[in-house]
């Protein structure tokens, strides 16, 4: 008969008793039979996250709602062995930092997904929305006077009209619906197209308050990289429309449509769906940056003039006037969201912003020949698309275009037409195109 012996269970090595007992949370780690702490186990990854934060504090890591990110939060660098932890946004020197702390402190091995785990789970306890704070307290803090009607004025030499101060007045409060309701529909772009020296760019960087809400480092708005940049931002400035150039006017007319954006961010096992929970501005100094009718509905054009301003935006010493003044301009426009003002203009409104854009809209052969074709005519003209296509190639000199080019050109024709006032899309005597309705 075979005897089996007890096994002798190994007590804890010295240096993890000693690591055990410095922590103020030992009762709290999961352990073997044997007193050793187990390993993968995602609360010890915390509980020892925990210990090498003590002398920071617990909350050092938090969530950022609006930026949907993870954020070292403290008023300096922090030190952790011979890492150096930068504030601002969440790195890899983290996880690195936790990793060696573990091993030197407690000879624990912790895996790089359950070191994000821990980092994730204690940045989730701490969340917070710092954008939203801002927006509160400036509304608390408005004094109730009218900021808003002047402010282009005075700052950037922009016309003082209604329609100008409607239209600011809607991306404004735009911006501030994004934050408290991240995935509202807001479709409209705030262009401000002037010469250089005017403050254009200056403009949207300090009406974004913060460096961290500001960026215009975007060059394409299809890039996945670039898309994960501006969710960090609430303004995103596509400074001399660069970005609009890279993409594409159709591909950026999606764009600013979009509510959601999805892609797969670091550390993240899957793509998910952000949030596009910013706003877009866009500066140039070409005078006539429009370059399709059809899309122009969501470009807010306003025209900087130096010479006409009241105040230097682009001044040091006007600086902290500048930031009061930007304070009590987005208190005010919280009042403004919380009243419900509504963001999208009228039809009356519509048809005066598209009479402004006109002027910043470039001429094309396509439309220079419809123009030409149509002028003269009486009510009651009826042409056919077929009809229409037919005199724009001859007059454009393109008549031996392929099938494909002809059919582009012809859903170019369609969709000019579709935004002229006077001429109704009608089917006559089998005839489809446009019939003119008034003079």
């Amino acid at each position: 008969m075979k005897i089996v012996k007890p096994q002798i269970q190994a007590l804890p090595s010295d240096d993890e008793i000693k690591s055990l007992a410095a922590s103020p949370i030992h009762d709290s780690f999961h352990r073997n039979m044997d007193g050793s702490l187990k390993a993968n186990d995602l609360t010890n990854a915390k509980q020892i996250l925990s210990v090498m934060l003590r002398p920071f504090g617990q909350t050092v890591i938090k969530y950022n709602d609006f930026a949907e990110q993870i954020e070292m939060v403290y008023p300096t660098d922090l030190q952790i062995g011979s890492f150096t932890i930068h504030t601002g946004a969440f790195n890899d020197d983290l996880i690195s930092a936790l990793i060696s702390y573990a091993d030197s402190q407690f000879i624990y091995q912790i895996r790089t997904d359950l070191a994000y785990q821990a980092i994730n789970d204690l940045a989730h306890a701490n969340h917070y929305n710092p954008l939203k704070n801002y927006l509160n307290e400036a509304f608390h803090n408005w004094d109730q006077q009218d900021h808003l009607t002047g402010f282009m004025t005075k700052w950037l030499g922009v016309e003082q009209t209604d329609i100008n101060v409607r239209m600011f007045a809607i991306w404004l409060v735009g911006a501030v619906t994004k934050v408290f309701q991240p995935t509202a529909k807001f479709d409209f772009v705030l262009l401000l197209q002037g010469a250089p020296g005017t403050g254009k760019t200056t403009f949207f960087n300090k009406l974004a308050v913060r460096p961290e809400w500001y960026t215009d480092n975007v060059s394409d708005f299809k890039d996945k990289d670039n898309q994960a940049i501006m969710l960090g931002a609430w303004i995103v400035n596509d400074d001399e429309m660069k970005a609009s150039k890279h993409t594409g006017f159709e591909d950026t007319k999606s764009f600013i449509t979009e509510t959601t954006l999805q892609f797969r961010a670091p550390y993240e096992r899957t793509s998910r769906k952000y949030a596009k929970n910013f706003v877009i501005g866009m500066t140039t100094n070409d005078p006539l940056p429009l370059k399709d009718r059809t899309g122009n509905r969501r470009y807010f054009v306003l025209h900087p003039n130096a010479d006409k301003r009241t105040a230097d935006i682009t001044d040091p010493s006007q600086t902290d006037q500048l930031h009061n003044e930007i304070t009590q301009l987005w208190g005010q426009a919280v009042s403004l969201y919380r009243d419900g003002y509504t963001i999208f203009p009228t039809k009356a409104e519509t048809k005066q912003i598209e009479s402004l854009q006109n002027d910043y809209l470039a001429s094309d052969d396509v439309t220079d020949s419809l123009d030409d074709i149509l002028a003269g005519t009486t009510v009651g003209t009826h042409f056919s698309l077929r009809e229409l296509l037919e005199q724009v190639i001859v007059r454009t000199d393109q008549q031996y275009l392929k099938p494909k080019e002809r059919t582009t050109i012809r859903n170019e024709i369609n969709m000019i037409m579709a935004t002229k006032p006077d001429w109704q899309y009608a089917n006559w005597k089998n005839k489809p195109g446009y019939t003119k309705m008034k003079a």
